[in-house]
């Protein structure tokens, strides 16, 4: 019995490589404090005080793929907005650190420590300058850039630090990542059964065998038994020749011959018992 053969394009993602970065925050316990000893690491801690840990130092970890070369750009800054009514009026930008290295181990970081007692002080002065118009806010900016062979691409991220009298915190976690795949196109030849069709096709096949046609199309009048005709000519090579049973209490078909017989037990995944 002959299989019908298709051929699909299909399109696969290849070379998928995918690229992070993200700020962590950490400072020591330099001042007098009855919260922490001194000489106290705090790691991403949601909230750090002025008077304990006067400096906090910022981090950008940045993870790539392993095992080949990219070329990656850190740039981490420091701004102060001044907005009214949600309108921009001053903006200014202090880079923090900036570098630039080829990996080969899939990690690169860079971390800078920031006297946050300065900080502060800057922008007291600034709110004394404009006497309570507008305000002001500090924004941690990080710009991460990478390029390999295959990809090149941007990260970056932001959020406010707040600084308050006595504390200070990072609003939200600066993280940004990429995923970059390389779509390829490929044909894939399929071969068509009518196992793949189950129960139905089946269905379909005995159907269409009570529809042959003994007499030659030339002879046909009627369009409809010509069709019928065409229909059967046209799938030949799937028809098994059998009856329906017309008492109802019957459960079975009849297969008239046992070469059709032997094809419905391929289709069906059964064997033939001959007598």
């Amino acid at each position: 019995m002959a299989l019908a053969s298709e051929t699909e394009t299909v399109t696969e993602e290849t070379n998928e490589q995918h690229f992070e970065t993200e700020l962590t925050t950490y400072a020591e316990v330099t001042g007098n404090s009855t919260l922490y000893e001194e000489g106290t690491q705090l790691r991403d801690s949601s909230t750090y005080f002025i008077s304990a840990t006067p400096e906090l130092t910022l981090q950008v970890n940045t993870t790539l793929p392993a095992d080949q070369e990219v070329l990656v750009t850190h740039r981490l800054q420091r701004e102060i907005v001044g907005e009214h009514n949600n309108n921009e009026f001053y903006r200014s930008t202090v880079t923090l650190a900036e570098t630039q290295e080829t990996v080969t181990n899939g990690t690169a970081s860079v971390s800078r420590t920031v006297d946050i007692e300065e900080i502060q002080t800057e922008l007291q002065e600034k709110r004394d300058e404009t006497q309570g118009v507008g305000q002001f806010e500090t924004r941690i900016v990080v710009e991460t850039t990478y390029q390999t062979d295959a990809y090149e691409g941007t990260l970056d991220a932001e959020t406010p630090l707040v600084i308050s009298e006595h504390a200070y915190y990072l609003e939200e976690t600066p993280e940004a990542s990429n995923t970059h795949t390389t779509p390829i196109e490929r044909e894939v030849q399929h071969t068509s059964s009518p196992h793949a069709y189950g129960g139905l096709a089946l269905a379909g096949i005995l159907l269409l065998g009570l529809c042959a046609v003994l007499a030659r199309v030339d002879e046909i009048a009627d369009p409809e038994q010509l069709e019928t005709s065409l229909i059967h000519s046209r799938h030949e090579e799937w028809i098994s020749r059998g009856e329906f049973p017309t008492d109802t209490e019957k459960q079975y078909i009849s297969i008239l011959s046992l070469e059709d017989l032997v094809d419905v037990a391929i289709d069906t995944d059964r064997r033939v018992i001959y007598d």
